[in-house]
């Protein structure tokens, strides 16, 4: 079961005007995840796994803290304590206040992303990540067609934060897609495996077969080769595929290049 943390109404289940803190046990609070009416409108992923683990930890401190609630009209009084206490949040005890997005900032602020609008709302919350931290995260939105990340849960990995713009904004906290996929195993790939080019490693600008081949292997191990799937074109999302899955094989050297050592691990790998 996937679940998932975020700050939701105040204790009269109104927007703004209630007491400072959690007032009932679930102004912020944890529950089964679930999907927007008509899908989410992105999935952002930390790609670093220990900032990632960092803002989980937040938004479980956070959702758990009867020293935070909700409310839209003091909806940085959050932020402002954090800041008094640089942001060593298992100091606090002021009671204060937060809605979904500025929750959100606060737990990305910790993780180590100082430049993010404490202030921004879930209208604006993509653009500023987009705006200010273009290669440490990634987005799925709507337009990609292998994993749709925003209307279907088994893509989700802890510490995915899906957007709803002008709505809500919620966070994966357990029971998402294993980050080790390896580890996580059952069944080989059963598909062809790409013959490796001369050069011993495919990069960006390789076309044909064996390209294809290789996201088809990407597609089927839950990566995204992006939203013209197996184009037979290795892409800017074809190797941001190849990096994920390196990342998750525990390659030091994430390089996007899929060579012998990365083919390896493919034919290892079960799920």
């Amino acid at each position: 079961m996937i679940i998932v943390g975020s700050a939701r109404i105040d204790e009269r289940g109104k927007a703004s005007g209630g007491r400072a803190g959690d007032q009932t046990g679930k102004e912020l609070s944890i529950q089964e995840g679930y999907i927007y009416k008509n899908g989410w409108d992105v999935d952002i992923r930390i790609k670093d796994k220990a900032k990632r683990d960092k803002f989980i930890a937040f938004i479980k401190w956070a959702c758990a803290s009867s020293k935070i609630g909700y409310d839209q009209s003091q909806r940085l009084s959050l932020y402002y304590e954090l800041k008094k206490l640089s942001f060593r949040y298992e100091k606090l005890v002021a009671k204060c206040e937060c809605d979904c997005s500025s929750l959100v900032a606060c737990g990305l602020i910790v993780a180590g992303f100082r430049e993010v609008n404490p202030a921004c709302t879930t209208s604006t919350l993509e653009l500023d990540l987009r705006k200010k931290y273009p290669n440490d995260f990634d987005f799925f939105t709507k337009s990609y067609k292998n994993g749709n990340h925003t209307k279907i849960t088994k893509w989700w990995r802890n510490g995915d934060i899906l957007n709803k713009a002008g709505h809500h904004v919620i966070t994966v906290l357990s029971g998402g897609r294993k980050n080790t996929v390896v580890k996580a195993s059952k069944k080989h790939y059963s598909g062809e495996f790409p013959k490796l080019p001369p050069r011993g490693y495919f990069v960006v600008g390789d076309k044909g077969e064996e390209v294809g081949k290789l996201q088809k292997f990407l597609t089927w191990a839950g990566y995204d080769v992006g939203k013209h799937g197996v184009d037979k074109d290795y892409g800017k999302d074809t190797k941001k595929a190849v990096c994920d899955f390196m990342r998750d094989c525990g390659f030091k050297n994430i390089n996007g290049m899929f060579g012998k050592k990365s083919l390896a691990h493919a034919k290892k790998l079960k799920r």
